[in-house]
């Protein structure tokens, strides 16, 4: 006897119509719910389809003008995108944009009103000449050596400012009394004397302190060249040469820079010179030096002399700025004092004067001026 057949079979055909299916009613209403096949489903979202497709046709046959769209944005009263809603940084008042303004106009004036009274003091001391320069160079060798002193002594270091001093000075009185022969001597007998000093003396850091004693004695002993350079026929004569092309390196450095400069030339050094400012000042050195060589109150050098002088201050400016960009980033200092208005400290001016004279004192001795 075979088993029952215990196989499931459904209770609907398939050849069944199925149930046609009732939306719930959404509204109270008499009239009865239409019913929702497939076909009717089909049929409306094509409709609804087409409709869309004929809208969209004709809106892309239609010419559209295009405009700004405004938004209502806390905080900004034109309900405008602004630079800085975009960028997160906030704008500036007209009242801060006009201080800053003022306060870089007031800056500008600083400088130029400061620059204009030491031409002046300059050009006296060199009309008068003789001791008058020699003191002149003296009392800038003391200041700055006294204002290097100062910003190695804000950040912990000790060095002996008195044999330093005495050093740099010594040096400057030695060249006006004898030349360069006195001048190196005097050098030598106080580095022997800074040296006994911090092996006698039991005193911390003392490596440190005499190389930073050292060191600013013998940069600053530098501008001793000066001193020679005025005492010969025409030194007075050089000397206005010189003076003249690094002050127009300077110059148009910092102005091409400032307008045309944006990139860096060194910039673990400092963030504001630029490759653009060191080809400006190139340039004007030597078109300077081409065109005052022509006339007859700077015809001490010629034509050729002149631009020989203009080679040698477009480089040792450059990397006697470099030089002290160097000491003053080491120690964190912005300037090394602010003893000169608008222009920071005696070293921020004199600083490529410090290896540009000792050149133009070696290239003279070959000129056979000196």
């Amino acid at each position: 006897m075979e088993p029952p057949d215990t196989t499931w079979v459904p209770d609907w055909e398939p050849d069944e119509e199925p149930t046609p299916i009732r939306p719930v009613r959404r509204t109270e209403s008499d009239e009865p719910d239409p019913v929702l096949t497939g076909e009717s489903v089909f049929d409306s979202r094509t409709t609804q389809h087409q409709a869309l497709a004929e809208e969209v046709m004709e809106a892309e046959a239609q010419e559209h003008r295009q405009q700004a769209v405004a938004a209502a944005i806390p905080g900004v009263e034109s309900g405008m995108l602004g630079f800085e809603d975009v960028t997160g940084r906030t704008g500036m008042a007209t009242e801060d944009v006009e201080a800053a303004e003022q306060a870089h106009s007031s800056d500008l004036v600083t400088r130029v009103v400061s620059a204009m009274v030491m031409v002046g003091v300059v050009i006296v001391a060199l009309y008068v000449g003789g001791a008058w320069l020699t003191g002149l160079i003296l009392a800038t060798m003391g200041l700055g050596l006294v204002e290097f002193y100062m910003a190695v002594r804000s950040v912990g270091y000790r060095p002996m400012a008195l044999l330093g001093l005495a050093g740099a000075l010594g040096a400057g009185v030695g060249a006006h009394m004898s030349g360069l022969g006195s001048m190196g001597g005097v050098l030598v007998g106080a580095v022997a004397l800074v040296l006994l000093f911090y092996a006698a003396a039991s005193r911390r850091m003392a490596v440190e302190n005499a190389t930073l004693t050292l060191l600013g004695m013998i940069w600053i002993s530098l501008l001793s060249y000066a001193v020679v350079i005025g005492r010969a026929e025409d030194g007075v004569a050089l000397l206005v040469w010189v003076l003249l092309l690094n002050s127009v390196f300077d110059t148009a450095a910092f102005v091409v820079g400032r307008a045309l400069g944006n990139r860096p030339l060194s910039p673990s050094l400092s963030a504001k010179k630029t490759v653009e400012g060191l080809l400006g000042g190139v340039v004007a050195t030597f078109a300077i030096a081409a065109i005052f060589s022509t006339l007859p109150t700077f015809s001490v050098l010629t034509l050729y002399q002149a631009l020989y002088l203009a080679a040698l201050v477009s480089v040792l400016a450059p990397l006697g700025d470099g030089m002290e960009s160097a000491v003053k980033r080491s120690m964190g200092l912005k300037d090394m004092s602010s003893l000169l208005p608008g222009h920071g400290g005696i070293l921020d001016r004199i600083d490529g004067l410090l290896l540009v004279l000792p050149g133009a004192y070696y290239l003279f001795s070959v000129f056979d001026f000196l």
